[in-house]
């Protein structure tokens, strides 16, 4: 089971997001908003600064990862929040995905994480240092 910390701050600038989430287990800040009653650019860039523990005017404008304009259209209230559609992009240094239920995640571009190595296929490993820089062995003339 997935332990999570619950992070509150720097969320001054939407209404719909009471907290922002951390997975320890998946390296994942997760936040629920309401698409009626916040932007969905503003909940990106406030999912994110809570997460780097930022203001979010430090961050850079969110139009230099993502055509906002485009990312408001997509996700725009709506009735029907179940068509599954979800956008991946970078920001900050944070892969960041935004679903149509009301929902954005945002890893760490640098940590760790198990889920995207497993639906990749990658095997965890641990290479020995000690062999890491050896030359190979020459056999005796």
């Amino acid at each position: 089971m997935a332990s999570s910390q619950v992070i509150s701050q720097g969320l001054d600038i939407v209404d719909s997001i009471d907290a922002v989430r951390f997975d320890t287990t998946h390296h994942v800040f997760r936040a629920d908003y309401d698409a009626s009653r916040d932007s969905v650019a503003l909940a990106t860039v406030a999912v994110v600064a809570t997460a780097e523990d930022r203001d979010p005017a430090d961050l850079a404008p969110l139009q230099s990862a993502i055509d906002t304009d485009a990312l408001e259209s997509l996700f725009a209230a709506s009735d029907d929040i179940s068509n599954g559609c979800r956008l991946t992009f970078e920001y900050e240094g944070f892969e960041v995905t935004v679903f149509s239920g009301g929902v954005i995640e945002a890893v760490p571009m640098d940590a760790p994480n198990p889920r995207l190595d497993a639906a990749a296929g990658v095997e965890p490993t641990i290479e020995d240092a000690s062999q890491a820089n050896t030359a190979p062995e020459h056999a005796d003339d």
